[in-house]
C-alpha cells in the first residue's frame, strides 16, 4: 500500500498533498471494513448451511453459529473433524471471492495507461505508440511546406 501512496502524493501538486494522503487513507479503511463485513458474511453462511444439513447431534449444531465457534466438548474424533472441514469451506468460500475481486481488479487495471509523472522527461520523449501515431496529423510533413514558403515570403 506505500507504492499507491508514493504514487498519489507525486501526482498531487504540493498543496494538494495532504488531502490526497488523506483521501487514499479512507478509501483503504473503507475497502478494509467492507471486506471484512462481506468476508465474515461469506464463511458464515457457508458454514451455518453446513451445519444445518449435517448429521451432526442438535445440542451440537446449536452452539454453532458462523466462524464464530469454538470446538464442543465430547465430539468424536470424526464429528470434529467434520466441524474442522465446514470452517474449511467457508475459508475456501472467502478465498473464492477474494480470487474473484482480484481478477476483476486485475481486469480493469489493463484499461489504465501509464502517462508517467509531470516533468518525467523519459515519458515525455519516448516514442508514440502505433495507435497515438496514427491518430496524430502529419504535421511534420505539413509544417516542412509552410516554413520553406513563409521563409521564401520573408527573401
Amino acid at each position: 500500500m506505500q507504492t499507491a501512496l508514493v504514487a498519489a502524493q507525486a501526482l498531487a501538486p504540493n498543496k494538494d498533498r495532504a488531502v490526497v494522503t488523506g483521501i487514499r487513507n479512507l478509501f483503504r479503511f473503507t475497502g478494509g471494513a467492507f471486506g471484512l463485513a462481506i468476508s465474515s458474511a461469506i464463511m458464515n453462511n457457508i458454514i451455518a448451511s453446513k451445519v444445518s444439513s449435517s448429521n451432526l447431534p442438535h445440542d451440537v449444531t446449536s452452539q454453532i453459529r458462523g466462524a464464530e465457534f469454538n470446538v464442543p466438548a465430547g465430539l468424536t474424533d470424526a464429528q470434529k473433524q467434520t466441524l474442522l472441514d465446514f470452517e474449511m469451506d467457508g475459508m475456501k468460500g472467502v478465498f473464492y471471492f477474494l480470487l474473484g475481486t482480484a481478477a476483476v481488479t486485475f481486469l480493469l487495471s489493463l484499461g489504465v495507461v501509464d502517462r508517467g509523472l509531470p516533468g518525467d522527461e523519459k515519458k515525455e520523449t519516448a516514442p508514440l505508440t502505433q495507435t497515438e501515431n496514427a491518430e496524430r496529423p502529419n504535421s511534420d510533413l505539413e509544417a516542412q511546406p509552410n516554413e520553406t514558403l513563409s521563409s521564401e515570403k520573408q527573401e
